[in-house]
């Protein structure tokens, strides 16, 4: 398996663990708060850090499921994980920026140690969560270069960057039309003896006489 294409699932497993240990502190926190009482501005921003983690663990779980069981569905595509990585990266930046603040303009208050692990992993979250925005953005520009927009899949975007072989290319003849040559850029994996695998997702040619199609090297 090609380390991009492994990533996906490696990352968003760690933000779903991160997520469920910041399930634990802000809700111990949250939960202290709401017995004991406590400066509202950090029980404003541990709740909405208990917010994001239950948010991201939620989510998280579904991506993972749909990017290893569902890659071609629409829901698992590079759009939707764009989108969904980048308002989850501002839910966390947010939070973190925010208990942060209070940490520093605040420097007596209970719970310190408590509430450090919870700015931690805040940022660690946030952190990662911009890795994966820079992996999916390129993924999607790649895609888009491809002819397929950021409606494609994610699973095919990372596998090509490492399991891409060099194509070949083949030139045809069609009868009954004289000067026409169509060039096709097929994987070597596709030869005489295969002729029937499927080309994926031709791009439209380009004007006559000589026409190149470009295909995708993946066959399934």
């Amino acid at each position: 398996m090609a380390i991009m294409k492994a990533a996906h699932p490696a990352l968003f497993a760690t933000i779903v663990f991160f997520s469920l240990i910041e399930i634990g502190i802000s809700g111990a926190l949250v939960g202290d708060y709401n017995r004991d009482g406590g400066k509202t501005s950090l029980k404003t921003a541990t709740r909405f850090l208990l917010f994001a983690s239950l948010w991201t663990f939620i989510f998280g779980i579904f991506y993972i499921f749909g990017f290893l069981r569902m890659a071609g569905n629409v829901l698992f595509s590079i759009a939707s994980h764009g989108i969904w990585v980048f308002v989850t990266f501002i839910f966390w930046l947010a939070g973190a920026a925010a208990l942060a603040q209070q940490l520093r303009t605040n420097p007596n208050f209970p719970h310190e140690t408590t509430l450090r692990a919870c700015e931690a992993f805040a940022w660690m979250n946030a952190i990662i969560l911009a890795g994966l925005l820079v992996l999916i953005g390129l993924s999607g520009m790649k895609s888009s270069r491809d002819g397929n927009g950021f409606g494609g899949s994610l699973a095919e975007r990372y596998s090509s960057w490492r399991e891409r072989p060099e194509l070949q290319q083949v030139h045809v003849k069609p009868p009954n039309t004289p000067g026409l040559v169509l060039s096709f850029d097929r994987s070597p994996w596709q030869t005489a003896d295969t002729p029937n695998l499927p080309l994926v997702k031709n791009r439209p040619a380009r004007s006559h006489p000589h026409t190149h199609i470009r295909t995708r090297p993946f066959l399934y």
